[in-house]
């Protein structure tokens, strides 16, 4: 039998017509109670709440009242996601909203998923610092001017300031930059926000946080409570009902010795059976106090290390802030009174480099060197690696003295000749205080990799040294690339001889992947290379200034039922922009599946062709993109 429209009006009236009953008169109470996950007790300590909290809770009673099939589970959203009434079914287009999709009924295996207004009430309920994650509509702030800047600069990361207090987290989609319903100003500093798309632009998301942040004490005395208020974003797991993939945020230009990975055997040591949520790398002199203002005054010594992970960890029901040092297996737990506790590891001597490795390197060759060095202390020795197969011998002198000879850099190499066509002469400028010092040869000969040993407090005073090696064979030896790896993971790959980012890619893992792509490309000589994810998706930039990259599908991982080519978009952006589509297509009336998606453009500009034969696509012009100079 053929079934009448409903439309909203129609919906509308007839669930008034079921549900419109009076409640009990103390059921608001037990529902706002349980809501909090609170006690009766705690009510005394309710903060105000705007007129639309009232009737929020009014809107509860009502639906818990009339019947148990809505009950505490439509309120918090537990289990699968809800189709909200304005999700789009269009017929297409990629700026249509997509069909959310099914989430789970918790994340991290332990938060249960509420709203927004669940959210408030355990806000308003009194202190509460657990972790709760909160499925809503996130609006980033657009770009804006936000007047003259005060003198005085917020001291604590929890404080609204502009832009952030045009940033919402809402229960409904909304539109405007001032939410009509329940929202909350979350705080997203040091959070991947490269998935949430364009500012203003509202995005179905699920975010974990807390409120009561502890460093809320760090706030002005007259901005506290409203510091206490804040939703503070530890992780956020999904965008439109697909899962976001964690990404370690970069807040200094130096490149870190660890990885993800090293860091998260470290905090696994430390804390068994607790998923990471976030991490932040920042530098030990200026970013460290940003990001916890309590430290910086110099406790434990943390501003005078290079480079720190601040680790956010889910234990029990709530946060745990770790700090780990770059390079050691040093980690320090922040406690409720904003000190830095070590719990684990030996902490480097400011300026050290990575933990100590055996030394000399297995299979490696040792020449003890006759020049300068501090007072009392044994000779410097180096250990040569040979990867080549070609080295049949080494020296610490030549027949060409190095002082003889213009250096203009700090390394330098230059062959004798006279001597032997397969002879490289090495000359540096080292420290007083060396000790240790490794020289690894690359299999291929083009380059030279020095690791200086630990960094240790000493006089600046610049020492010259030298190391001759003699190859089987002809070496082009102007052509040999010298590269200073010091403070760098040990590694039984060649590093690279230029800037690579792994991402999360292992150490290993991702040199030989860079190797290869070299190998690939050997007319092109490769400036830096960035991993986007753990199946080597990359983005190469050449020294002629061109660029090329690959989207790498990880084999035995289900894809997405659909063959997609991210083009020059990353891997996170590409994945949320193709849901979009596969989202407003499925949505169509008749619906029609995607069979392949190409990206072309870093707006998203777009090829897609369907499963009945047709296809389409868009170009995107890039909002708020800078003007051509």
């Amino acid at each position: 039998m053929t079934q009448p429209d409903w439309d909203d009006d129609r919906l509308d009236a007839a669930f008034h017509a079921r549900f419109d009953r009076p409640a009990p008169t103390d059921l608001a109470h037990d529902v706002h109670v349980r809501i909090a996950g609170t006690s009766p007790a705690r009510f005394g300590a309710l903060r105000p709440k705007p007129a639309w909290a009232a009737a929020i809770a009014a809107v509860v009673v009502v639906a818990v009242a009339g019947t148990a099939l809505i009950g505490l589970g439509g309120l918090g959203r537990t289990g699968a996601s809800p189709l909200p009434s304005d999700a789009a079914t269009s017929d297409g287009g990629p700026s249509a909203i997509p069909t959310e999709q099914a989430l789970p009924g918790t994340v991290f295996e332990r938060l249960p998923i509420i709203g927004v207004t669940d959210a408030i009430a355990i806000r308003d309920a009194g202190i509460d610092d657990r972790e709760i994650a909160v499925q809503g509509w996130l609006t980033l702030a657009r770009p804006r001017n936000c007047g003259i800047v005060p003198l005085e600069q917020p001291i604590s990361p929890v404080q609204l300031r502009c832009p952030d207090d045009h940033t919402w987290l809402t229960e409904d989609r909304e539109e405007g930059e001032s939410p009509t319903g329940p929202a909350l100003n979350p705080m997203l500093g040091w959070l991947d926000v490269a998935s949430f798309g364009q500012a203003s632009t509202p995005v179905n998301t699920v975010a974990a946080g807390h409120f009561d942040d502890r460093r809320a004490e760090t706030c002005p005395r007259d901005e506290i409570d409203a510091c206490r208020d804040r939703f503070v974003v530890d992780a956020v797991t999904h965008v439109h009902g697909v899962e976001v993939p964690r990404s370690p945020v970069h807040e200094t230009a130096a490149s870190p010795a660890w990885n993800s990975s090293d860091i998260d055997a470290i905090i696994a040591n430390e804390a068994p059976d607790s998923p990471v949520m976030s991490m932040t790398v920042v530098d030990g002199s200026t970013g460290l106090r940003i990001v916890e203002p309590s430290l910086g005054a110099g406790q434990q010594g943390l501003m005078d290390q290079p480079i720190l992970w601040i680790v956010r960890v889910l234990e029990s029901d709530r946060v745990v802030t770790y700090i780990v040092i770059d390079g050691s297996d040093a980690i320090y737990e922040i406690n409720p009174e904003n000190e830095a506790i070590l719990v684990g590891g030996t902490p480097p001597r400011p300026g050290a480099s990575a933990s100590p490795v055996a030394w000399p390197p297995a299979g490696s060759r040792v020449v003890a060197l006759t020049s300068e060095v501090g007072a009392d202390q044994p000779p410097v020795q180096v250990a040569v690696v040979d990867r080549s197969g070609r080295l049949d011998g080494m020296s610490e002198k030549g027949t060409v003295d190095p002082a003889t000879r213009t250096l203009d850099r700090r390394l330098e190499a230059y062959a004798e000749p006279g001597v032997s066509p397969g002879r490289v002469h090495l000359a540096w400028v080292g420290g007083i205080c060396d000790s240790r010092i490794t020289v690894t040869i690359a299999e291929n000969l083009r380059t030279i990799f020095f690791d200086m040993g630990p960094l240790v407090d000493c006089d600046s005073i610049g020492i010259g040294r030298e190391l001759v090696l003699d190859f089987s064979g002809l070496v082009d030896v102007p052509e040999i690339e010298l590269v200073d790896v010091t403070g760098k993971p040990p590694s039984s790959v060649d590093p690279p001889s230029y800037a690579v980012d792994c991402g999360p890619l292992e150490h290993d893992a991702c040199l030989a992947k860079a190797a290869e792509i070299a190998a690939a490309t050997p007319d092109k000589r490769i400036v830096s290379l960035t991993f986007t994810d753990e199946c080597g998706s990359y983005r190469a930039n050449f020294s002629d200034d061109t660029g090329s990259g690959a989207t790498v599908e990880c084999v035995g991982v289900p894809g997405p039922g659909y063959t997609l080519d991210c083009g020059p978009l990353g891997r996170d952006t590409c994945e949320t922009k193709a849901a979009e589509i596969v989202a407003a297509n499925l949505g169509r009336s008749p619906p029609r599946r995607v069979v392949s998606i190409v990206f072309e453009s870093l707006c998203g500009s777009f090829t897609a062709i369907y499963d009945d034969g047709t296809g389409s696509g868009a170009d995107i012009d890039c909002i708020a993109s800078p003007a051509p100079s």
